[in-house]
């Protein structure tokens, strides 16, 4: 359960910027609509104060001096911001992440691959999701989730950190309780008392486990939650399910390959279309679908594999049986997260061979009808 609201945090913040960036569809670049909501795509911006929410996407942005009455909601690759005042929240999706000097009056959210929360930033919270984590500024609760978290600021309040490595400065201030999931021996200073950390990934030291009643009632709730997603397939998709069955045996070695590239092409896609300001709408509508077939993964695999092979089953019963039994091994180690890579490979490399069918379908159209129309003109 709690690797899945570890993958959840990113995404979620993902698609949250991206669906706000889409806004620039009724708004032109570098222009304010008539609510006081300023966009931009420029790598700097002159203007320094905003009335209400600044969305901002590009590649690069530098952000010097400037406020927002309201949120600051920023989707690109590097962003250095220093000296901004927002009224609400700010927001951010990105590869480099600089926020320093910075009053955000309610919480920063912030998902990339490097992320520096620096000195003289102050927020209600900072959530941040990302490869590296630092923070030195000021908070009153401070969530870190990702590979490495350096912690040298202060939190007026509790922290939670779920990296595999953690690293507490000696000038780290934590008023409140401190909770610390890592793989490794953290590193905490003498002055901080009130923590508590779980070492069940670290190597050498005894896992703690969990009851049995707990994973029992786990698993249940993941086989019920997906066999009534299982049920809603069968009632809205069941030709798709028995399509993407015959499509695996006409193309065994298509429909996967289809899959991976899918899987690798995607993420690149979506960060070109974040950089342009045309394509917004075309991500934000991509990433959401995107991630919603990887979420009905397991389901659609299940129940299309199990249709495929007990033919002569009740189809929805199948669909059931075959969605339980992805959903118990996938408790599996190892062997469950081959399996959920599985499903989500199947399920994407159906859903893009059928869009490029659909797209030749539509080609072939205007074809047909002058074939058909030819001999009227005679």
């Amino acid at each position: 359960m709690k690797s899945n609201k570890l993958m959840l945090i990113p995404a979620l913040i993902l698609i949250l910027a991206l669906l706000a960036g889409s806004a620039f569809a009724t708004a032109g670049p570098d222009d304010t609509d008539t609510a006081g909501n300023f966009f931009s795509s420029a790598d700097s911006l002159e203007q320094s104060g905003f009335e209400r929410d600044l969305y901002w996407s590009g590649s690069q942005l530098s952000l010097t001096d400037c406020s927002a009455g309201s949120d600051a909601v920023l989707v690109g690759y590097s962003m250095n911001i220093s000296g901004l005042k927002a009224g609400g929240s700010l927001r951010a999706a990105g590869y480099s992440i600089s926020v320093i000097d910075s009053r955000i009056s309610d919480n920063i959210t912030v998902a990339g691959n490097t992320i520096n929360i620096g000195k003289g930033t102050k927020a209600a919270a900072v959530l941040a999701a990302g490869n590296s984590i630092t923070f030195s500024g000021e908070a009153d609760y401070l969530f870190a989730a990702g590979g490495t978290a350096i912690i040298s600021g202060t939190v007026n309040g509790d922290a939670k950190i779920i990296a595999d490595k953690v690293i507490l400065d000696k000038n780290a201030v934590i008023t409140g309780h401190l909770d610390i999931s890592s793989s490794e021996q953290p590193i905490i200073p003498a002055g901080v008392a009130d923590y508590s950390f779980d070492a069940s990934d670290c190597s050498g030291e005894e896992a703690p486990t969990e009851s049995f009643g707990s994973i029992m009632l786990d698993r249940l709730y993941w086989i019920a939650a997906y066999a009534l997603v299982a049920l809603l397939l069968c009632l809205v998709a069941s030709k798709s399910l028995d399509r993407s069955g015959a499509m695996l045996l006409e193309r065994p070695v298509a429909m996967p390959v289809t899959g991976l590239i899918s899987l690798c092409a995607v993420p690149v896609a979506l960060i070109i279309l974040c950089v342009t300001y045309i394509g917004l709408p075309v991500a934000g509508l991509t990433g959401g679908l995107f991630m919603l077939i990887c979420l009905l993964a397991i389901p659609f695999a299940g129940a299309s594999a199990a249709r495929l092979v007990f033919p002569k089953m009740n189809k929805v019963l199948a669909s059931v049986i075959g969605t339980a039994v992805l959903t118990l091994l996938r408790a599996v180690p190892y062997l469950g997260g081959l399996i959920v890579f599985a499903c989500i490979v199947y399920s994407v490399g159906y859903f893009v061979l059928v869009c490029y069918e659909n797209i030749k379908a539509l080609k072939k159209q205007p074809e047909q009808t002058e074939s058909v129309q030819a001999p009227d003109a005679e």
